[in-house]
């Protein structure tokens, strides 16, 4: 678990049976340091209630990694079994069900992050500015 800060309490989310097998990582400094973090990932999972883009969900995706992700922010647009798995809610069976299967099944975990990969190289800001601006142009026409 990365990302909680540092008062972040393992004995408060998890049974006392499952933290031997739990490592928090508070905060990650540098850039390079995250990059490195999620390159060492296989399959990341981001059960969010709320996410207003999901930036944590794109940048792991750019360094290749299988998501399991919830339907919130950006990962609203990805396809299910293709790009991501795309949960409708954040619930233990279908979180459970659908890791395993990436675990499970190599080829679909390969396939997974590289459409994944694909899918995120035309976010960036070049692009990304001039879309903004038109739908604040056309809101604003309105």
């Amino acid at each position: 678990i990365t990302g909680v800060g540092h008062s972040f309490n393992v004995d408060e989310h998890f049974a006392k049976s499952l933290i031997p097998q739990i490592e928090v990582i508070p905060y990650i400094e540098s850039k390079d340091e995250l990059r490195k973090f999620y390159q060492s990932l296989a399959i990341f999972v981001l059960p969010s209630l709320i996410e207003s883009f999901g930036l944590v969900m794109t940048e792991a995706m750019a360094c290749g990694c299988a998501l399991v992700v919830t339907k919130v922010g950006f990962s609203h647009e990805l396809n299910h079994g293709e790009e991501a798995m795309v949960l409708d809610k954040p619930e233990s069976p279908l979180l459970y069900q659908n890791v395993k299967r990436l675990i499970l099944d190599e080829k679909l975990r390969m396939k997974i992050a590289e459409n994944g990969y694909k899918r995120v190289q035309s976010l960036n800001w070049k692009t990304l500015v001039p879309k903004l601006e038109d739908t604040y142009m056309e809101w604003l026409s309105e």
